[in-house]
């Protein structure tokens, strides 16, 4: 048995690793989220016995139930609901948590507790350490220290610590991207400010995403720095004139440090984000443990959601053989 866990909506991509389970005949279940608000949701799947890969997707954020303060006498209602969500959400993660813990730890193609424990600054720098070439980076908290930094590189960027967020504002939508700092603006900023990820900006000549699955590598090169809008972050889409996207092969010394970084993860699967110098420099930036694979498998030909459905499909026949 397969074990996809995943969530009900916008999950094209496993949506379609299950259209191929199917057509390989693999037999599978796949559990969401949000099974986990229905009745008797503590006796999901545990037929331990059967399983012979679990692949933990991801799950969904928060609790999908409406939250909603009908009493007048409350004057902070958005403070109230605020709260409340957060506890809502408190109250999910532990149940998941729950939920995970049931099943064994060695069947997950990647480990879910270590997934939500993975912090980019620590991959970042044991990165270094494997041998990968990453871009100057500090945490700043003042203006005295970005001029610094400024002064040295002329150009820098700044990017989250964790994820970047979507924040809805008056029916605005403003998206967090990666963002250049120089000496025209550094000045915009504050004193003191929130601890934040500085790097030197590297000039680049395309960016790289790979997808990394049981050492096997499936990489896509992205020419964004022909376009304004994705020059400094190609998930800046820009949906009127895409990047150009091709198949990439990385040099073999490259993806064996990305592989001895990976596997000292403990990370089975995931997306990796490089770029490419013009001094043809590989830095490496991050991991996505989760894996997003959607935006490389369709481009490049690889038809990845297949290539699961098969790995899945050969443990299947190894604990098969085993019990015969």
């Amino acid at each position: 048995m397969f074990v996809v866990l995943s969530q009900a909506t916008f999950e094209t991509s496993t949506d379609l690793v299950c259209k191929w389970l199917e057509y390989f005949g693999v037999d599978y279940t796949r559990i969401n989220g949000e099974d986990l608000f229905k009745i008797n949701s503590l006796n999901l799947y545990k037929d331990k016995e059967d399983i012979s890969l679990i692949w933990f997707r991801r799950k969904i954020s928060g609790s999908p139930i409406e939250i909603s303060v009908r009493s007048d006498r409350i004057t902070n209602k958005g403070n109230v609901i605020s709260k409340l969500k957060s506890f809502c959400s408190d109250e999910f993660n532990e149940l998941y948590s729950f939920f995970l813990n049931g099943f064994n730890q060695d069947f997950f193609i990647n480990n879910p507790f270590m997934i939500e424990h993975l912090n980019k600054l620590s991959v970042l720098f044991k990165a270094k350490e494997f041998g990968l070439s990453i871009p100057d980076t500090g945490i700043l908290t003042s203006k005295d220290e970005l001029s610094k930094w400024v002064q040295k590189y002329k150009e820098i960027i700044v990017k989250p610590l964790s994820q970047c967020i979507v924040v809805n504002v008056d029916d605005h939508i403003y998206k967090m991207f990666t963002t250049t700092i120089n000496i025209k603006n550094v000045n915009r900023a504050p004193n003191y400010f929130s601890p934040s990820l500085i790097q030197e900006k590297i000039s680049k000549k395309l960016e790289i995403r790979t997808f990394y699955i049981f050492d096997e590598f499936y990489s896509m090169a992205i020419f964004s720095q022909s376009n304004k809008k994705t020059k400094e972050d190609f998930r800046n889409y820009d949906f009127d004139n895409p990047n150009r996207t091709v198949p990439y092969k990385l040099p073999v010394e490259i993806e064996e440090k990305i592989s001895k970084l990976m596997k000292s993860l403990g990370l089975n699967m995931g997306s990796i984000d490089l770029m490419l110098t013009e001094d043809n420099i590989y830095y490496f930036l991050e991991i996505n443990p989760e894996g997003q694979f959607g935006m490389v498998s369709y481009p490049c030909n690889y038809h990845l959601e297949k290539r699961i459905a098969q790995i899945a499909q050969k443990n299947e026949k190894k604990i098969y053989n085993k019990t015969k």
